[in-house]
């Protein structure tokens, strides 16, 4: 049972370790989407030959804070959606993105880079502490 149409809109996601592969047949059954309009980007390519079989596009790409941004801009639009599946790849940053862009936004966590210093002291509750704080700022905007 298909439970949206998402018409020409594109599904990027983030991350095609563990998660993807499990979520992809998933999205491919629920969801009215031309496996052509997904794309799968991940460092590692091991699991290509996944995207391969299920029709969708595959990118091997290391996303870093310094690349973000334009690799993001470069493959979505007001309206695609990203679905964060990543590990060490700031979910705050994602977001602030994608509400800029008009792209809606999925996340299984709530990273911090992993380049940043603090991730080894930062404890769930305090990343999540800089979200609603973020959240915050932004409803008084």
């Amino acid at each position: 049972m298909q439970y949206c149409d998402l018409q020409d809109r594109k599904i990027m996601i983030l991350g095609f370790g563990s998660i993807g592969p499990a979520v992809l047949p998933l999205i491919l059954r629920h969801m009215k989407v031309k496996p052509s309009h997904i794309t799968a980007v991940d460092a590692d390519a091991r699991n290509q030959a996944v995207a391969q079989m299920h029709g969708i596009n595959f990118l091997s790409y290391l996303l870093t804070q310094q690349n973000y941004e334009s690799f993001l801009l470069s493959h979505l639009k007001q309206g695609d959606i990203l679905l964060n599946l990543t590990y060490g790849i700031s979910s705050l940053d994602l977001i602030k993105l994608c509400q800029q862009h008009d792209i809606l936004y999925m996340d299984t966590s709530n990273e911090i880079w992993a380049t940043e210093d603090r991730l080894t002291r930062a404890t769930t509750g305090e990343r999540r502490r800089w979200a609603l704080a973020y959240k915050q700022k932004q409803s008084k905007n």
